[in-house]
């Protein structure tokens, strides 16, 4: 058997890229890599385990006459030995003013979409590992942390690149012993790309000194990852003891005495549970919140604060105000919480003025004007049955310590332009029971664990 086919089928069985009798959609560009790539899973597709194969073309038509004799030369290749293929050209609105980014984004999209057309379990792709060491270098020089410069796997869900055992040198001598021909893309010759750069003047530089350069890029890209991996589940595992509501503990964190690299991950993966983007510099300066109270802003308008040993997000969350017209009613308040309005006839229940339940049960006949259930606001204030006296919500909140998330979280009922109840406080004066009460309204707060489903 060949050479370089064993490599290939040896990286691929130790990897599982191809599971028995899988259906394998293969991105062919025309060019050595992917040329080589298709001749070697369709020659030996009984011993990779592959049961079907079609190859793909995407013509980003940004190279004119030039992405043309690609896509004929792919379809001619393709006919001449009876591989089925599927073509998309993209269109001029997607190619306008267009980006590597751009067209990266769009090439997988086709390909997902070409995937599912023809109802395949794969897609492989032809980078090779002189591509990863191009990837790893240009990461590494742009700035990255271990995700970044680990690079390209051999699997990632259902997309496969069984050449990353192979340089590109490798896969154009293959082409040439097996005497398949393959396309030249003229924007490879183009050093103003950053990419061509470090192909054609940095990393031959680099062999002088060190022939195997490419390798020992490949072997460190392959240690960050495994790096990078014990890292995110050593964090995931951390905020899913210490990450309440979205609130992370930052005492907590401090008590495992854990290494400054063990935070890190613990507030890209929060940034990540939470969708926000971020970038090494935002990690870096978010470090700085784990010591001290304080705000950075984020990507996209988003902002970091921590208060009081707690880490959140930016609070601003749309003003939550729900009329109540049901009772009794179970109504969501914030995600993992519920608010429980019932009603008891007096006789069912009993108070006395020197009991907790007193402070917190309503004269169901003094609220026939109907209730609002919303979060605090600026101005708020409150009388207390309990404590018979008037002050802000504010100095409430300050008088428990609640940072600004608890704050959020914090249940208010309002009926006309007067709060009867207060999450944590009860009710005011002017809403209790007395001898002349009939029916009672009892309000609870019910976590998700404990809410009926």
């Amino acid at each position: 058997m060949n050479t370089t086919i064993s490599k290939v089928l040896r990286y691929s069985k130790d990897r599982e890229l191809f599971p028995a009798g899988s259906t394998v959609l293969v991105a062919v560009s025309g060019g050595a890599d992917s040329m080589a790539l298709l001749d070697i899973l369709v020659r030996c597709s009984d011993l990779f385990g592959i049961k079907k194969i079609t190859a793909f073309h995407l013509n980003h038509r940004v190279r004119g006459e030039e992405a043309l004799r690609d896509e004929q030369f792919v379809e001619d290749y393709c006919k001449s030995r009876r591989i089925p293929l599927i073509v998309y050209r993209l269109s001029e609105e997607e190619v306008a003013n267009h980006s590597e980014a751009l067209l990266r984004d769009l090439r997988y999209r086709y390909l997902a979409k070409a995937k599912e057309k023809t109802e395949s379990d794969l897609i492989a792709l032809g980078h090779t590992k002189s591509d990863q060491a191009e990837t790893v270098f240009f990461r590494l020089m742009r700035g990255s942390g271990l995700l970044g410069v680990s690079g390209m796997t051999g699997r990632a869900e259902y997309l496969v690149r069984p050449l990353l055992c192979l340089s590109r040198k490798e896969t154009e001598q293959y082409c040439a012993e097996k005497e398949i021909r393959f396309c030249m893309d003229s924007t490879n010759d183009d050093d103003r790309y950053s990419r061509n750069y470090i192909r054609h003047q940095i990393l031959p530089a680099a062999k002088v000194l060190f022939p195997s350069v490419e390798e020992h890029i490949s072997d460190f890209s392959d240690i960050a990852r495994e790096a990078d991996s014990y890292f995110r589940e050593k964090a995931d595992r951390y905020l899913s003891e210490n990450n309440k509501n979205g609130v992370l503990s930052i005492k907590a964190l401090h008590a495992l005495n854990e290494h400054r690299i063990v935070l890190e991950y613990c507030l890209l993966r929060y940034l990540d549970q939470n969708g926000i983007p971020y970038d090494s510099d935002d990690i870096r300066n978010g470090i700085r919140l784990f010591l001290e109270d304080g705000t950075i802003q984020l990507k996209e308008g988003h902002a970091l604060l921590s208060s009081k040993g707690q880490l959140f997000l930016d609070p601003d969350a749309p003003e939550i105000c729900q009329k109540i017209d049901i009772i009794p009613s179970t109504v969501q308040f914030v995600p993992g919480r519920m608010v429980r309005f019932k009603v008891e006839s007096l006789p069912n229940i009993k108070i006395s003025p020197d009991e907790s339940l007193f402070y917190s049960c309503i004269d169901y006949d003094k609220v026939n004007d109907g209730l609002i259930l919303r979060n605090w606001r600026d101005g708020d204030r409150f009388t207390s049955l309990r404590r018979k006296c008037s002050k802000s919500l504010k100095k409430y909140f300050a008088e428990k310590g609640l940072t600004i998330p608890d704050k959020k979280r914090q249940a208010v009922v309002q009926c006309g332009d007067r709060i009867i109840w207060l999450e944590g406080e009860g009710i005011c004066p002017e809403v209790a029971v007395n001898c002349r009460t009939d029916k009672v309204l009892i309000i609870e707060i019910m976590e998700d664990s404990v809410c009926p489903r």
